[in-house]
């Protein structure tokens, strides 16, 4: 390529005198969406903010609750607790108030300010807070992985789960918790983009590598049907959206093997001072995500990941014997009411496996002094059955009390089973595969 040819190239890059209607418009929707998207941050994502963000939702939803009723017809009432997903019809419906509120403000944004002919400095601006409301998602996320907290090692739960009982979620996140060390990388490469991002000069590194990174991600939530697909899906665009004014730039470079001039970074004032100050406040931000990123994914870590304490009687209880009402039931695998297994897993649960049917989820309280245990229905906070018991011999747990309201007896052995899944390991010479 020319000289005069690469002169063209950084002239059209870097000035823009006037831009088409289509930029105009394109960028006044974004603009309105993507600020209403990514609101409240940085409340939220910062220490010590997180108790604001319920206040600022708790705005949108009597216009969801309107929508839903009035506007789609539902018949039901749209549930606003949080349950863990991201993709509620609560979502869906936020989504299409986002967009349909974008649209309208396009809409008068275009006719008041219709003699404009381009938005250089407004552009930079948001451009920096798609940037770091980015880079705040992805050191969130990385985070929890980093610091394996969003994947745990598979429980007994899940290991005597029979294999096609699993939901494909559920296989997802057994798939990804088997391996730490794989979701410590995975954890990684979020963390590097979002570290990229908080600087101009590796941005666009950042957002090359935030794409990759959630494309994966959304790919896996698309086809383990995880329900987090619109999140996903919006920081693939908010990726994309950083990327576009480089892609003539990158299709040169990776594509068509043509010469590509390096880019002056615009300041966003003309004083240096502002300027560096601006640079100072984005590695101040920057770190500070950091730090709550891997603080949080350290106290999910310690509060429910592999670093979190062992419980007392902590272990799978084969049940060999129990009694309800004076009467031994056998242990027939058709018997829905006959325990199987007793799993002391996490602190303040019991969870029951029957001879048949799924697992009973209780609240445990265990007093070790007294020797005495409550049990709760979550679901159910009126219900509730007591034991006494005793552990005189090693392994061996003897309980006694009320369940359903009847007399019941147990007597309960500690099972020692060992699981391929956890015991297999790494090995860098295998003679055959070993697929089981």
């Amino acid at each position: 390529m020319s000289a005069t040819a690469l002169a063209r190239e950084a002239a059209e890059v870097h000035v823009d005198s006037q831009w088409s209607l289509a930029r105009r418009v394109g960028f006044r929707f974004a603009f309105a969406y993507l600020i209403l998207y990514n609101l409240p941050l940085p409340i939220g994502a910062l220490p010590w903010t997180e108790s604001l963000q319920p206040a600022y939702d708790s705005i949108w939803h009597p216009l969801v609750a309107w929508v839903g009723r009035h506007i789609l017809s539902l018949q039901s009432e749209v549930a606003t607790r949080d349950t863990g997903s991201g993709d509620r019809t609560y979502d869906w419906i936020l989504v299409l108030c986002y967009l349909t509120l974008a649209a309208v403000a396009t809409l008068i944004w275009s006719a008041v300010d219709r003699k404009r002919f381009a938005y250089t400095k407004l552009d930079r601006w948001l451009r920096l807070y798609v940037r770091l409301a980015l880079a705040c998602w992805m050191m969130t996320y990385g985070g929890a992985k980093a610091i394996p907290s969003q994947f745990t090692l598979p429980g007994f739960t899940r290991l005597l789960e029979p294999y096609g009982e699993s939901s494909p979620m559920g296989l997802l996140w057994t798939f990804m918790g088997a391996s730490p060390s794989y979701t410590i990388l995975t954890g990684c490469v979020e963390l590097l983009a979002g570290v990229l991002l908080i600087l101009p000069r590796t941005a666009m590194l950042g957002a090359i590598v935030s794409f990759a990174s959630m494309t994966q991600v959304f790919l896996l939530n698309m086809c383990y049907d995880v329900p987090v697909k619109l999140f996903s899906f919006h920081l693939i665009l908010m990726s994309l959206f950083l990327l576009l004014p480089n892609m003539r730039r990158l299709a040169n470079l990776f594509l068509l093997n043509r010469a590509v001039q390096p880019l002056t970074a615009q300041p966003f004032f003309r004083r240096t001072l502002l300027n560096r100050a601006l640079v100072v406040f984005q590695i101040v931000f920057g770190i500070s995500l950091l730090c709550a990123g891997l603080s949080r994914g350290y106290e999910g870590y310690m509060s429910y990941g592999a670093g979190a304490p062992r419980p007392p009687l902590y272990g799978i209880w084969s049940v060999e014997e129990l009694s309800i009402n004076g009467e031994l039931l056998p242990p027939m695998v058709t018997d829905q009411n006959r325990w199987r297994r007793a799993i002391f897993q996490r602190a303040g649960s019991l969870v029951v496996q029957p001879m048949s049917g799924a697992n009973q989820f209780y609240r445990l309280e265990l007093s070790l002094d007294d020797k005495k245990m409550a049990l709760t229905k979550p679901n159910d906070p009126q219900w509730k059955s007591e034991f006494s018991f005793e552990d005189a011999e090693p392994g061996i747990l003897t309980l006694e009390g009320q369940l359903e309201g009847k007399p019941a007896r147990a007597k309960l052995v500690r099972d020692e089973s060992q699981f391929l899944l956890k015991t297999r390991g790494f090995h860098w010479i295998s003679e055959a595969p070993f697929n089981r």
